[in-house]
């Protein structure tokens, strides 16, 4: 555990050292997320598609960056060297991505609910808030499991946004079915339809993961990264 922790305060740190441009650019981004979001919050389609989207951007801002850094800066064979596993290496930079994305997710939830506060007196019943934050950290979970695998086995990095915007429209296409099926009502009657969009989500995850772990020591993932 002590080498997770170290692989995971050193990611904290370079984000910390980060040229400021960066996390003004995410701080940017969640602001505008979240006054966005707070306009769509009382129709149930357009609110999950928004976070949704918003996830893909908030991943994107971390994930490429966090598992591509050292494979381009030619730091990943010293890290290789260093003794540690490969396996605590990934699940502590996953730990990272995971943790900064579902963070900026927070805050964009937080401006949308308080936009709603302010603007419409109004805000989500507390189990929908619950719900807002577990989809963004479903989606966020999947794009970056995606993007982890796909960067180990070393695909060009401009073809892992085309097939992470791939997953995400199936998702989107599969969420619409399950609203248009329960008639497109904002308060689900059963949290049997929650879990179904859910397991849409979750899926993608799990599966990535699986194979993350399965490929963590192939050659490839030795080979300069392809950009």
């Amino acid at each position: 555990m002590d080498d997770f922790y170290i692989i995971f305060g050193h990611e904290l740190k370079s984000l910390a050292k980060s040229a400021k441009s960066t996390i003004l650019s995410l701080a940017l981004v969640s602001l505008f997320w979240g006054v966005f979001l707070s306009y769509n919050m009382l129709e149930f389609q357009n609110s999950i598609i928004l976070i949704i989207v918003s996830a893909f951007v908030a991943s994107s801002g971390f994930a490429n960056v966090s598992f591509a850094r050292e494979r381009l800066s030619g730091a990943w064979e010293i890290l290789l060297a260093s003794g540690i596993s490969r396996k605590t290496i990934f699940w502590a930079k996953f730990a990272f991505t995971q943790t900064a994305t579902f963070f900026c997710g927070i805050i964009t939830l937080t401006i949308a609910y308080s936009v709603m506060f302010i603007i419409f007196s109004s805000v989500p019943y507390y189990d929908l808030i619950f719900i807002d934050a577990l989809l963004f950290f479903c989606t966020a979970l999947s794009i970056n499991a995606i993007t982890a695998y796909f960067t180990i086995i070393n695909v060009n990095m401009r073809a892992v946004q085309l097939i992470n915007m791939l997953a995400i429209s199936v998702c989107i296409t599969a969420i619409h079915y399950v609203c248009d099926m329960n008639g497109g009502a904002y308060v689900f009657e059963s949290w049997t339809d929650w879990a179904k969009i859910i397991a849409i989500l979750l899926i993608p995850a799990i599966v990535f993961l699986f194979l993350c772990d399965r490929t963590l020591y192939d050659d490839k993932t030795t080979l300069p990264i392809v950009y």
